[in-house]
């Protein structure tokens, strides 16, 4: 199921409006945001949501993926 939800970004406290599929009551992916529970390696000790373009922004998001040629 897609669900359609509304958080708050705890980097820039920004409001999302991103969206969760979920599968046996579990979230299997999420859209417009990243949980502390993905494995992300860019949350700080009191993150958990943070959205797309505060990810983008980070050094450690940046130094993993832009060194990846497609």
């Amino acid at each position: 199921m897609l669900k359609h939800i509304t958080l708050i970004c705890d980097r820039c406290k920004g409001i999302v409006e991103g969206t969760q599929l979920v599968l046996n009551g579990k979230t299997i992916m999420t859209g417009g945001y990243y949980s502390k529970s993905s494995g992300l390696h860019v949350f700080d000790t009191d993150e958990f949501i943070i959205c797309d373009d505060c990810v983008i922004k980070d050094e450690r998001y940046q130094k993993i993926y832009n060194n990846i040629q497609t």
